[in-house]
């Protein structure tokens, strides 16, 4: 059987009044030299009461585009625009501190990804997180935060660090600014064969005289790097300087973010430890030991031989274990895939409603355009009909008038050459009728004088 460490034994994870929701109870107490209700790790088997939400703890929250599995948090999917976090709502009662953040930044990106990740340390009087434009947090805030940050912007590519140091006085900060930090390849490409969701990185926050360390351990694999080491009031350069007593009793609060923007990542957190100073190392010593430790109940019979067996239930024993070790580690793959893929699927399903949204005002204003080329057709082709029929009928009415003035004046013309006949006739006529009448008239006077 192989035993899992934690943080506390289940009596102190669960508690009666709560088993029906399997929620962790709230943990104020220190286990031995972790500071219990600061750290968590998988798997996660809290659900929030009446929500039906898996938790990390009763006194971690979760909002924004979070989603919490059992072996991981994920801050945000390989998706653009989406902001996550997770806060601590149980104040900080300690000066000086050391921690371990288990986390994997990964996506389908090869060459093209963002944005980031922070972990804070803040005054929150209102004992609550604000989220903002600095990586998923408020950019106006009172104590420091840690930024994983892989995308280098181009105007600050120049200052750019994928891991530095930012803080402020509860003033809005200029990222401008050179910072405390360095270099570091901790992100994975998810689309190498080789990747699975046992890869991840580590880094080490140490807290203690108000100066603050860091290491990050890129791979996991033991090879771990100085990050920086800078003094909160004397090698705050830019930034203001935070003065030492700014913690204890100062609604000071752990928090995690992250973001992304145009371009994305998957940003999960894994685990994280808090531990008194020079504990921590101990502690994931602590840790290795109890994922690795063996706890064998096996009952012998007086003649069988005691060595034998004990080999055989030995070397059982070591395939057991890591068979369940390899189980494990299929199931956090497997549930890690499973969320990609079900993300997938719901970017590829609103894709395609969007497209479909698109493609139907597209319709819309193809229809409406050839509405209105065919009704601009319409009215250009009658207007040219009536032009043509307008000009023919006018040109023929021309036409004919020309026609007709034409036959009058040929009958005009006409008519005055035969004319003169019929008055020369008349005349005649007339001269004759005048003849005869002075005749007569010639003879009547002849009888009278008769």
């Amino acid at each position: 059987m192989l035993v899992v460490g934690g943080f506390g034994s289940p009596e102190e994870r669960f508690d009666d009044e709560n088993d029906g929701d399997n929620v962790p109870p709230r943990r104020n107490q220190e286990v031995k030299d972790v500071f219990a209700s600061h750290s968590f790790k998988p798997p996660f088997l809290g659900f929030g009461g009446g929500t039906g939400k898996r938790i990390v703890s009763n006194t971690w929250k979760a909002g924004g585009s979070t989603t919490i599995k059992e072996n991981f948090v994920r801050l945000t999917p390989d998706r653009q625009s989406k902001q996550g976090w997770i806060f601590n709502d149980d104040p900080i009662e300690f000066e000086e501190f050391s921690l371990m953040l288990r986390f994997r930044i990964s996506g389908q990106g090869k060459s093209l990804y963002g944005d980031g990740m922070g972990f804070w340390v803040q005054q929150k009087p209102e004992d609550r997180f604000e989220g903002g434009p600095l990586l998923g947090s408020t950019d106006k805030f009172y104590g420091f935060g840690i930024l994983f940050d892989t995308f280098r912007n181009v105007e600050s590519g120049h200052i750019h660090k994928d891991i530095s140091l930012v803080q402020s006085d509860g003033k809005v900060i200029d990222l401008s600014s050179p910072r405390k930090g360095c270099s570091a390849k901790y992100r994975y490409w998810e689309g190498t064969d080789s990747f699975s969701a046992d890869m991840h990185s580590r880094a080490k926050i140490t807290l203690r005289n108000n100066i603050i360390s860091v290491m990050v351990d890129k791979k996991a694999n033991g090879h771990w790097d100085k990050c920086f080491t800078a003094n909160l009031e004397t090698d705050s350069g830019a930034y203001p300087p935070l003065n030492a007593g700014w913690i204890e009793g100062k609604h000071v609060h752990f928090g995690m973010s992250a973001s992304t923007g145009a371009l994305a990542d998957n940003h999960d957190v894994l685990e994280l430890l808090v531990t008194k100073p020079d504990m921590l190392d101990t502690e994931v010593q602590k840790q290795i030991e109890a994922e690795s430790q063996l706890s064998v109940d096996v009952n012998l019979n007086a003649d069988m031989n005691v060595h034998d067996v004990a080999q055989n239930v030995i070397k059982l024993a070591e395939e057991a274990k890591q068979m369940e070790l390899q189980l494990k580690k299929f199931k956090a793959d497997l549930e890690h895939k499973l969320e990609s893929l079900g993300d997938n699927l719901q970017a590829t399903i609103s894709k395609l409603k969007e497209a479909e949204g698109e493609s139907e005002h597209r319709i819309d204003v193809l229809e409406a355009k050839s509405k209105e080329i065919v009704d601009n057709s319409i009215k250009q082709r009658v207007v040219e009909i009536e032009g043509r029929m307008s000009g023919s009928i006018e040109s023929r009415l021309d036409s004919l008038e020309r026609r007709i003035n034409a036959k009058v004046e040929s009958v005009r013309y006409e008519g005055g050459s035969w004319k003169w006949p019929f008055i020369f006739f008349a005349l005649l006529v007339a001269g004759a009728l005048a003849y005869n009448y002075r005749s007569i008239r010639h003879i009547n006077r002849m009888d009278k004088f008769l």
